[in-house]
């Protein structure tokens, strides 16, 4: 089960400092996801080929310098996706009819839950990759830096998401269901770029910060 740190809900609502009645009912809320959604994830690793300019894998190649800087040493990559699935979209449709209030908690709940899956799978997928010298980049999303959004059909076709997670792609390249994620994770031999020290680095002017 992942449990969801409510530290990140209040920030995905924009509180800093919580009265004990926000705390409980954020508390209940998350509860409640934590037992109804099972979130599921698919990966699939490629070698690739990192340019000047372009990051090529799974026979496409990717132009953009962002990309390309976040990749820097690595010689294949795990393609990513996760989702919460249905249920968690249903859940916030439901509780914004009851009250605006205890929607905007679900979809602040939703938000912290796929990415602290998204963690825990990468934390679980880390240890593997440790045990052959091998180090796991932060994630990196369509829609970071200049990796366009419209770069998200690549990413369902490689993966099969349709088939395999149940994920549609509107004309706007926008996922359904809402609280899903696909990423490119580096693969390298340079563990003072892994995943496990950003998450651990109080830097905040740092850009893979954000790319996490």
């Amino acid at each position: 089960m992942t449990v969801i740190p409510e530290n990140e809900v209040l920030r995905y609502l924009g509180v800093s400092r919580a009265e004990e009645p926000l705390c409980a009912e954020v508390r209940s809320v998350c509860q409640s996801m934590e037992q109804c959604i099972t979130p599921r994830s698919v990966w699939q690793e490629y070698p690739c080929s990192v340019a000047d300019t372009s990051v090529s894998f799974g026979g496409i190649t990717f132009d953009g310098t962002d990309l390309v800087r976040h990749l820097k040493g690595c010689s294949s990559l795990l393609l990513f996706a996760a989702t919460l699935g249905v249920e968690a979209d249903r859940m916030a449709r439901m509780e914004s009819l009851r009250s605006m209030a205890r929607g905007s908690m679900v979809h602040a709940a939703g938000a912290a839950m796929i990415e602290q899956y998204c963690d825990d799978v990468q934390e679980a997928l880390s240890t593997e990759y440790e045990a052959r010298g091998l180090y796991l980049r932060p994630r990196y999303s369509p829609g970071y830096g200049d990796l366009s959004l419209s770069r998200q059909a690549d990413f369902f076709r490689l993966l099969e998401l349709p088939k395999r997670l149940g994920l549609s792609l509107n004309e706007h390249f926008i996922m359904t269901p809402s609280k899903s994620v696909t990423a490119v994770i580096g693969i390298s031999a340079e563990p003072k770029k892994s995943f496990r020290k950003c998450r651990n680095c109080g830097r905040i002017d740092c850009p893979f910060r954000r790319e996490g």
